[in-house]
């Protein structure tokens, strides 16, 4: 079977695919989440959130964000500890900051910020394991901290989701290979993880896997083309995108397929 990319519909054959994007026979409109559609219907404004950071040897804790009908930067409340290579996530309107390297050590610490109330960044409860250079990544109700570097010494293969409502860390099934530096995306009812770093400087790897709620169980599915550390992966329409740099540029896309090396 072939998917078409805009709508989703499944075709018998590659000619009948060409035959049913050529006729106009989906929508050339990607569909809007729930969430995007929810946010329109209400007339919410739109930002673009960079949170903490490091800038030339210096951690941050500094927020800014880019308000996207206006075109313009603004600056928010700093983050309550200054981190880098920590993960970052959006939830119910609600933004969490999810462990990462400390001016003095990796943080097990993590924050949130409900921009709607211009309020400051509060507490949550740590993680269980100390680390940097994580993922983070929101699927439904639920924030999941995917994998990282521990004390600069190994990778780790832990993820633990953080329950929205109640804000309580529990820690799911373990990645199938341990990594950092990589990427993660919700689609679907699905975590994707691609690439990243090994235990070693320059041991990228290009394996990718996916990961399902409902079984608490990871999935080894198609590797990258090439094995590096992706930069910002992110679903387009009915795909998602996924670009590693290991000296050349190399863009990837599923679910259909890896195309090769640009």
């Amino acid at each position: 079977m072939y998917d078409c990319s805009v709508c989703g519909a499944s075709l018998p054959s590659r000619n009948k695919l060409f035959a049913h994007l050529r006729n106009g026979a989906c929508s050339a409109s990607p569909p809007s989440t729930r969430e995007e559609a929810l946010a329109e219907d209400a007339g919410e404004e739109r930002f673009i959130y960079v949170v903490g950071g490091r800038n030339r040897g210096r951690t941050l804790c500094e927020v800014e964000r880019f308000h996207i009908s206006r075109g313009q930067w603004e600056k928010c409340s700093s983050l309550k500890e200054s981190r880098g290579s920590h993960g970052v996530a959006a939830c119910g309107g609600v933004l969490y900051a999810i462990g990462g390297g400390g001016i003095d050590s990796n943080l097990a610490s993590c924050e949130m910020l409900e921009p709607r109330g211009g309020e400051a960044w509060r507490a949550l409860p740590p993680v269980s394991l100390a680390r940097h250079a994580l993922c983070a990544v929101t699927l439904g109700q639920v924030v999941y901290a995917i994998g990282g570097w521990v004390d600069g010494t190994y990778c780790s293969a832990l993820m633990e989701e953080l329950h929205v409502p109640s804000n309580s860390w529990s820690q799911r099934a373990a990645m199938l290979h341990p990594r950092r530096l990589h990427g993660a995306c919700a689609w679907g009812e699905r975590v994707y993880v691609f690439g990243g770093a090994g235990d070693h400087d320059k041991a990228t790897m290009k394996w990718a896997e996916c990961y399902d709620p409902k079984e608490d169980q990871w999935h080894a599915i198609k590797d990258l083309p090439v094995a590096g550390v992706p930069r910002l992966p992110c679903r387009f329409q009915r795909q998602i995108g996924a670009g590693c740099f290991d000296g050349h540029l190399s863009a990837a896309l599923l679910p259909s397929h890896w195309p090769q090396r640009c």
